[in-house]
C-alpha cells in the first residue's frame, strides 16, 4: 500500500513538472515571436525614416534650384551697366541693355514662370507724383511680356512702341492692380536702404536677396481660368543695384504667383515656408499657417517622420526652409509592416495551437497514468488498463501526428511570409536606388543647366556683336545652339524618367487622337518611309494622358524609321511602318510594327533596360520611358521581333475609369 502511495506521488510530481515545462515553452515561444516582431518593426521604421528623409532632401534641392535661378538672373540684371546707370525716366537706357533685360525676363518667365520684373529707384514712392508726368510714380522699367528679338534692328522708339503694344489691356480681361506690389516694393527699398546702403558692406557677387509676405498681385493669368481669388496671390523677390560709387541706387524685383511656385514643389508631403512671414506653399491642401508653424516649432513631434531642412539659397531678410512630414498611416499601412503583422499573427496562432494540442495530449497521458496506478492491484483491471492505454496511445500518436502536420503547415506559411517580407525589402531598396538616381539627376541637371543658360546668353550677345562682321559665323552659332538644345533634351529625358508625376488623364477618342498625331508626325519622317494606320470603325473613348502617350508612340515610330532607313536601295519601296489600334481582352492596344531588319536576340533581352542603347548618341531611355508610360496607365509593353523579319511593339492598358489611374 505504501508503495502504491509513493508511486502515485511520483506520478503527481511528474505531471506538474510536465505542465510547467509546457507552459514555460509556450511562453518562451510567444516572447520570441514578440521580440522578432519588435526587431522587424524597428528596422522597417528606420528604413521608412531614411527613405522619407531622402525624398524631402530631393524636394528641398529642387526648390532651392528654383530660388537660386531667380536670384542669379536678378543679380545678373542688377549688374548690367545700363541698369546701374539708368535715370528715372529711362531715357538713357540703350536698345542693347533693353534687349539683354528682355532676354533675362524671357528666361525667367519660361523656366521659372515669374509674372514680371520691375526696375525702380531706391526712393520709389507710388503716393508721390512724378515731377515730369505729374502722375503717381511708377517703376522705371516693367517687363511682363515674353517678346522674341525685341530691339533687334530697331530704334529705341520702335522697341518702346513694340513693348507698349503688348502691354495694352485686353478687352474682357480683369484689371491689373499693382497697388499691393508697389507697397511691397517700397518696403523692400526701405529695408535695403537701412541695411545695405553701400556696396562695401557686401562681397562682389554675394548681393542681398530678399522676399516679403504674400500679397495680391496684378497677375491674373491663373485667376481668369479658375476664378479663385487665392490664385492672384504671390510673392516679391528683390535685389539692389548700386552706382559707380557703390551707393545703393535702386532695386530689381520680380513677382511670382504662389500657384506657379507651388508647381515647383515635387511632392504633396513637402511644404515650402518662410519662418518670418508665416508664408507656406504646398501641393497638398493649404494648411493653417499658425497650426503648421506651431507644429514645426515643437521639437518633440509625435509623427514617425517629420523634418525641416534649410534652403541653401540665402534670403537675407527672412530665411526659407522645407518641412517634410508623412502621416503615420503611410508607415503602418505599408506592405512591409502589413507583412510583419501577418507573420506575427500567424506565428502566434501556431504557437498557441501547438500549446493547446500539447496540453490536451499531456492531460490525456496523465489521466491514463493515474488510472493505471489505481488499477494496478487487479490483473484483469491491468489488462483492461493496458488495452485502454494502447488505444489512448494510438490516439495520442494520431494527435501528435496532427500536431506535427499543423506545425509543418505553419512553418510553410512562415516561410511564405518571410519570402513576402524579403520581396518588400527588395522593393524598398529599389525605391531607394530610384530616389538616389533622382537626386543624382536633379544635381546634374542643376549643375549643367545653369552653365548652359550662361552659354546660350553669351552666344546670343556675341551673335549680336558680330552681326555686322564681314565674316559669316552663322554655322558656328547654329552648332552651339544645336548642342545646347541636345544637352537640354537629354537632361529633360533623365528628369522625366527619374521623377514620379501623376498622369493627367482625360476621356477622349483615342482613334481620332492617334490619327491626328500621325498626320502631324508623318512630315517629319524620311520620304522613303511609308505609314499605314488601322483604326476601329467606331469611336474608341478611353481615359489616357495625351502628352505621356504621345511621347511613347512618337518614340516607337522614330525607332522604326531609323531601323528602316538602314535598308538597301533595292528594298526602298518596302519601307513600311504599320500602326494598329484595337480593342482586346486586355483593353486598348496600340501596335507599332515595321518590316525592318529586326532585333537580334542578345539586344532584345536588354532593350527595356534604362540607359541601354546601341546608338552612338542618346540616353538609352526611349524604350524604358515607353514601358514606364504603359505601366503608369496600368498596362505594359510587349516586344516581338525575329531577326531579319521586322519588329513589333505593342502598348496596352486596361479600360479604367479616369479616377482610378494613379502615378
Amino acid at each position: 500500500m505504501g508503495k502504491l502511495k509513493l508511486t502515485h506521488r511520483v506520478v503527481v510530481v511528474k505531471k506538474y513538472i510536465l505542465w510547467l515545462i509546457l507552459i514555460m515553452t509556450a511562453c518562451g515561444l510567444l516572447g520570441s515571436v514578440q521580440l522578432r516582431w519588435s526587431s522587424d518593426m524597428a528596422t522597417a521604421r528606420s528604413r521608412f525614416i531614411e527613405q522619407s528623409h531622402a525624398e524631402t532632401r530631393l524636394s528641398a534641392e529642387k526648390i532651392d534650384s528654383v530660388l537660386h535661378s531667380i536670384y542669379e538672373n536678378l543679380r545678373t540684371l542688377a549688374s548690367i551697366p545700363g541698369i546701374r546707370n539708368i535715370d528715372h525716366s529711362s531715357i538713357n537706357f540703350s536698345d542693347e541693355s533693353r534687349t539683354i533685360a528682355q532676354q533675362i525676363y524671357n528666361n525667367l518667365a519660361t523656366n521659372m514662370a515669374i509674372s514680371k520684373i520691375y526696375v525702380l529707384p531706391i526712393d520709389f514712392d507710388p503716393k508721390k507724383l512724378n515731377p515730369v508726368t505729374q502722375k503717381p510714380q511708377t517703376p522705371i522699367l516693367t517687363f511682363d511680356q515674353f517678346i522674341v528679338d525685341v530691339g533687334d534692328g530697331q530704334s529705341n522708339a520702335q522697341s518702346i512702341s513694340q513693348l507698349m503694344d503688348v502691354m495694352r489691356p485686353i478687352a474682357g480681361k480683369p484689371a491689373e492692380i499693382e497697388t499691393f506690389e508697389y507697397l511691397q516694393l517700397v518696403d523692400h527699398a526701405r529695408w535695403l536702404q537701412d541695411h545695405y546702403a553701400n556696396k562695401s558692406q557686401i562681397s562682389a557677387l554675394d548681393i542681398p536677396f530678399i522676399s516679403g509676405s504674400e500679397i495680391i498681385t496684378s497677375d491674373n493669368s491663373v485667376f481668369t481660368k479658375s476664378g479663385k481669388e487665392s490664385d492672384r496671390y504671390g510673392i516679391v523677390f528683390s535685389v539692389p543695384y548700386y552706382d559707380a560709387k557703390g551707393q545703393i541706387k535702386g532695386l530689381v524685383s520680380t513677382v511670382m504667383l504662389t500657384a506657379n511656385l507651388r508647381n515647383s514643389i515635387p511632392r504633396a508631403d513637402t511644404t515650402l515656408l518662410n519662418v518670418a512671414t508665416k508664408y507656406n506653399v504646398s501641393t497638398a491642401a493649404m494648411q493653417n499657417p499658425f497650426a503648421l508653424f506651431s507644429k514645426i516649432q515643437n521639437t518633440e513631434s509625435k509623427s514617425i517622420y517629420s523634418e525641416k531642412l534649410n534652403i541653401a539659397t540665402r534670403d537675407w531678410r527672412s530665411p526659407w526652409l522645407v518641412y517634410g512630414e508623412k502621416a503615420d498611416q503611410d508607415f503602418y499601412g505599408s506592405s512591409i509592416v502589413r507583412a510583419i503583422d501577418v507573420t506575427r499573427r500567424n506565428t502566434t496562432f501556431g504557437v498557441l495551437a501547438a500549446a493547446a494540442l500539447g496540453a490536451l495530449s499531456l492531460w490525456l497521458t496523465t489521466r491514463n497514468m493515474k488510472q493505471a496506478s489505481m488499477l494496478a492491484e487487479s490483473l484483469n483491471k491491468a489488462r483492461i488498463i493496458a488495452e485502454d492505454s494502447e488505444r489512448s496511445a494510438q490516439d495520442n500518436a494520431n494527435q501528435l501526428q496532427k500536431l506535427n502536420d499543423d506545425i509543418s503547415r505553419l512553418n510553410m506559411e512562415l516561410a511564405e511570409k518571410l519570402n513576402m517580407l524579403s520581396k518588400a525589402q527588395d522593393d524598398i531598396v529599389k525605391k531607394g536606388k530610384m530616389a538616389q538616381l533622382g537626386h543624382l539627376v536633379a544635381t546634374v541637371a542643376h549643375e549643367i543647366r545653369n552653365p548652359l543658360s550662361g552659354i546660350r546668353n553669351s552666344s546670343f550677345l556675341l551673335q549680336r556683336k558680330l552681326k555686322d562682321n564681314p565674316v559669316d559665323y552663322t554655322n558656328y552659332f547654329t552648332r552651339i545652339e544645336t548642342g545646347i538644345n541636345r544637352c537640354d533634351t537629354i537632361i529633360t529625358q533623365l528628369l522625366d524618367y527619374s521623377r514620379s508625376r501623376k498622369l493627367i488623364s482625360e476621356n477622349a477618342d483615342i482613334s481620332q487622337w492617334l490619327e491626328d498625331l500621325l498626320n502631324e508626325h508623318a512630315v517629319k519622317l524620311p520620304p522613303t518611309v511609308q505609314l499605314s494606320l488601322s483604326l476601329p470603325e467606331n469611336q474608341f473613348v478611353v481615359p489616357f494622358d495625351k502628352d505621356r502617350l504621345r511621347g511613347g508612340i512618337v518614340n516607337l515610330i522614330n525607332n522604326a524609321a531609323e531601323a528602316l532607313t538602314g535598308k538597301s536601295n533595292e528594298e526602298a519601296q518596302s519601307r513600311l511602318i504599320e500602326i494598329e489600334l484595337k480593342h482586346s481582352e486586355r483593353g486598348a492596344e496600340i501596335e507599332v510594327r515595321d518590316n525592318g531588319p529586326g532585333i537580334p536576340a542578345e539586344i532584345l533581352a536588354k532593350i527595356g533596360e534604362p540607359l541601354f542603347t546601341t546608338k552612338s548618341f542618346g540616353t538609352g531611355l526611349g524604350i524604358a520611358m515607353v514601358q514606364k508610360t504603359a505601366e503608369l496607365h496600368g498596362g505594359g509593353l510587349e516586344i516581338q521581333s525575329e531577326h531579319g523579319k521586322g519588329a513589333a511593339f505593342k502598348i496596352w492598358f486596361p479600360l479604367l475609369t479616369e479616377g482610378t489611374i494613379a502615378a
